[in-house]
């Protein structure tokens, strides 16, 4: 196992690199091998970020197996960068739908539901109206044929494709 110790010592060589490729950078541009010390600072860039690298993962690993908590972050990029396109509106809600509601209600379709969004007004009442956003084209589709029509509080819910306001308008 990977212990605090050697994730400091590795953070520790982390800037005994850094400062290793200062000095060979420094070094060369003064004895106009420029080349060289370029090459030099790369090298000891690369070795710096794989160092960096191994501590984070290092630090994961302790951090996990010591019981401590583990943060997980999501690079978004691909289709669920494009959340906002594949976007459904459910309309004829139920002013006191929550959330959870309305996730319940698309369960059925077997998709991930990236985000929902109950929009109010000023005052903080209900629209009865709500979003809900998937990661891509295929799971929207299938839980909009899987919701519309479906009754929630004894409301017929109708669901479609939701269009920009500028989109909304030119129809």
């Amino acid at each position: 196992t990977i212990t605090p110790a050697d994730v400091a010592a590795a953070e520790a060589a982390a800037a005994v690199a850094a400062e290793a490729a200062a000095a060979a950078a420094a070094a060369g541009g003064k004895a106009g091998k420029k080349g060289k010390a370029k090459q030099a600072a790369a090298q000891a860039a690369k070795q710096l970020k794989q160092q960096q690298a191994a501590a984070a993962s290092a630090a994961a690993a302790a951090a996990g197996s010591e019981g401590g908590a583990v943060l997980w972050a999501r690079h978004v990029s691909g289709e669920g960068a494009l959340v906002k396109k594949w976007r459904l509106i459910l309309r004829n809600m139920p002013f006191q739908a929550s959330e959870a509601e309305v996730r319940k209600l698309l369960a059925p379709s077997g998709v991930f539901v990236w985000q929902v969004q109950l929009p109010t007004r000023a005052d903080g009442r209900s629209t009865g109206f709500a979003f809900a956003s998937f990661l891509s084209h295929h799971e929207a589709g299938r839980a909009l044929a899987a919701a519309n029509g479906q009754l929630l509080r004894k409301r017929p819910v109708a669901v479609d494709w939701a269009l920009g306001k500028g989109q909304y308008q030119q129809l």
